[in-house]
């Protein structure tokens, strides 16, 4: 019995452990040493704090803990979920909880005698002696959003920004030391008419503003210096919108009223409280759980039934799809969150090209998901997991810089080019004969990438997809086909299991 307890620790629980802890401490480092200190590019907090922890976490859970539970005996068939979904969630939750943990605890709080030491004096949070706001010069940038479970909710937002001064008398120098944020929203039903949601907007506008008015800006405990984060942006259409001072440094400030020792909240207690109770779930579950008799059905590992690079590739875009279902993105949001354009790439952002291929925001560019799953089906087994993400990668990206240099003022995302790229390689190994030489199977390969390519280029023209982009990526494809084709050798044209008898 002892020996047993042992053994079922050391196969399920303290991979778990070891994932939990590996996962968590290698983010964490990676994201403080890549966005924070190297500060290679800027990244929305919440999709370094959030957005990509739950999309990472896939990952060690697919890789090292799921397969394990191949070996556990069910009770029921589809019991299997709710164990994936506990370990899921049990490494992606901590994960979560410690970049919010470590950004708020990494803040400073500086003291300043006057605001003009701002610029000279970076830290997250400042207290100030001598400042002054010119309120009556203060300026509004007005944002919808669709928010809610199948856009349910229409959210109102108005951001107000007023110039910061050391004192009164250097508003004549015509710019400001810093930009001091108020923000006000409303929600309310989207079922309503916009007649009705006009009216409750403009009432809303009006009461916010008359309750700016009586505000007393300074009453604070300390002013926020807030990071790269999506309402930063919106702040920032408001400051641009004042016609009487512009800024030297784009420094926005926005006022806090708890205490600065009290900034972490409970998170600490929240990250320690997650890792006892789902290490504790698991290690239940790994006492409680029958294992499988040597009698039961073999147990077939992901890793057999999965392609990775196919799988980790669908997470991504799904993830994308879901996470924009629930914000529906606009201009200025897809351009945050990695979108480009020949304007964006001109300025020396080029990790656009890449960024923008794991941006998909329509329910339409879910079908991208299906025919991606169906071509790392047929093309993975053949070209393996690291040719295949590379095929996809560079052809996504020949996609989008082939779209920004036709279409110089459009945003170009999605993964339609990197995804027809694929489709392009598996017509050069169809040219090349790489796969069965059975006519049927061949007919039925071509009339697949033939009936995608056209369907393609269809949604591209009416404007639910990008034809240019597509087209790149298929060109791109091909190339990379007959590359691949040259080096593949004879024997690995019977590699797919269902035509070794054909």
């Amino acid at each position: 019995m002892h020996d047993n307890v042992i053994a079922r620790i050391k196969t399920f629980f303290l991979p778990f452990i070891v994932a939990l802890l590996l996962f968590t401490a290698i983010y964490s480092l990676l994201n403080w040493w890549l966005f924070t200190h190297l500060a290679i590019f800027p990244v929305e907090e919440s999709v370094l704090d959030t957005m990509l922890p739950l999309v990472l976490a896939f990952v060690p859970a697919w890789y090292w803990i799921w397969p394990r539970i191949a070996l556990l005996e069910l009770r029921h068939d589809r019991s299997d979920m709710l164990y994936y979904l506990v370990v899921y969630i049990g490494l992606a939750l901590p994960v979560i909880l410690t970049q919010h943990y470590i950004r708020n605890e990494k803040q400073t709080l500086l003291q300043l005698q006057t605001m003009a030491e701002i610029s000279q004096r970076p830290a997250e949070a400042y207290q100030v002696k001598q400042w002054y706001v010119a309120k009556q010069d203060a300026s509004v940038w007005t944002n919808v959003s669709i928010e809610g479970k199948h856009g349910s909710l229409f959210v109102f937002s108005m951001y107000v920004t007023v110039p910061v001064f050391t004192a009164p008398g250097d508003t004549i120098t015509g710019k400001c030391l810093a930009w001091y944020g108020i923000k006000y929203h409303t929600s309310m039903s989207n079922r309503l008419s916009d007649e009705e949601k006009g009216a409750r907007c403009d009432d809303f506008l009006q009461r916010s503003w008359q309750r700016f008015q009586e505000k007393n800006v300074y009453s604070c405990t300390y002013l926020e210096r807030p990071g790269y984060t999506s309402e930063r942006a919106n702040f920032r259409n408001a400051a641009n919108l004042n016609k009487r001072y512009s800024y030297a440094e784009d420094i926005l400030l926005l006022p806090m009223r708890q205490p600065f020792a009290a900034r972490t909240g409970g998170l600490l207690w929240w990250l320690l409280s997650a890792l006892l109770i789902f290490s504790g779930i698991w290690l239940m579950v790994c006492l409680k759980t029958p294992l499988k008799q040597p009698e039961s059905k073999p147990v077939i590992s992901l890793a057999q039934r999965w392609h990775p690079a196919t799988a980790i590739l669908c997470w991504f875009i799904g993830s994308s799809l879901f996470i924009a279902g629930q914000h529906s993105p606009g201009p200025n949001e897809l351009i945050f969150w990695g979108a480009s354009s020949r304007p964006l790439l001109a300025h020396g952002q080029w990790w656009r090209l890449l960024t923008n291929l794991f941006l998909n925001i329509t329910a339409l560019q879910g079908f991208y998901i299906v025919t991606l799953y169906l071509a790392g089906y047929i093309l993975e087994p053949v070209i393996r997991g690291k040719r295949f993400l590379f095929a996809w990668l560079l052809s996504g990206m020949a996609g989008s810089l082939l779209s920004v240099m036709v279409y110089p003022d459009r945003l170009s995302f999605g993964a339609s080019g990197a995804i027809l790229g694929i489709w392009g390689v598996i017509l050069m190994f169809i040219f090349r004969k790489k796969f069965s030489q059975d006519i049927g199977v061949i007919l039925l390969y071509a009339m697949a990438v033939a009936g995608l390519v056209v369907l393609f280029l269809i949604l591209g023209f009416k404007g639910s997809s990008d034809s240019v982009a597509d087209m790149g990526g298929l060109l791109a494809g091909l190339m990379i086909g007959w590359i691949y084709a040259r080096k593949l050798p004879d024997k690995q044209q019977e590699v797919l299991p269902e035509h070794k008898n054909a």
